[in-house]
């Protein structure tokens, strides 16, 4: 219980901690996903849960412009937390609605594919229709380890 008290604590610490000096923010000076910029005041999920937004900060996995709802056609991206750690190289992302399922995929991004608590995806590409969808990472026993909800607007 101590160990994942400190753990929670680092990744507290850490995630308060600004670019280093000199670096510009996202530490590589790339863009996130859906064609923005680095994300700056993002908001990064907590465990188990998926945010939506415009794009997402690589390095950190903070979202921009964080929404539940978005419009067929704009650019969308996934970002979601895992509880605990997990063993990166079989999470998929699933996307449902109306009980029908997209083909899963990998994930676009995740922090460290041996030991993942972020996962990442653009979801632009994915076509995604007026509706709720259900937008979930899951292992290779389909169980959930990130979930949220996106409605999609005509």
């Amino acid at each position: 219980m101590r160990r994942i008290l400190a753990v929670l604590v680092l990744g507290v610490v850490l995630a308060g901690c600004g670019p280093v000096a000199g670096q510009p923010a996202g530490g590589d000076g790339g863009s996130g996903a859906g064609g923005g910029a680095p994300v700056a005041n993002g908001a990064v999920p907590p465990g188990s849960s998926v945010y939506f937004g415009s794009a997402y900060d690589p390095v950190t996995f903070a979202v921009a412009d964080r929404s539940t709802k978005a419009k067929a056609g704009t650019p969308i991206v996934a970002v979601g937390k895992a509880l605990a750690p997990v063993d990166g190289s079989d999470i998929k992302l699933q996307l449902t609605l109306n009980g029908q399922s997209k083909p899963l995929r990998a994930p676009d991004k995740m922090d460290n594919p041996s030991s993942a608590s972020f996962f990442a995806s653009d979801l632009s590409s994915d076509n995604l229709t007026p509706g709720t969808w259900i937008v979930s990472f899951v292992n290779s026993n389909n169980r959930v380890i990130a979930s949220g909800f996106l409605s999609v607007a005509p």
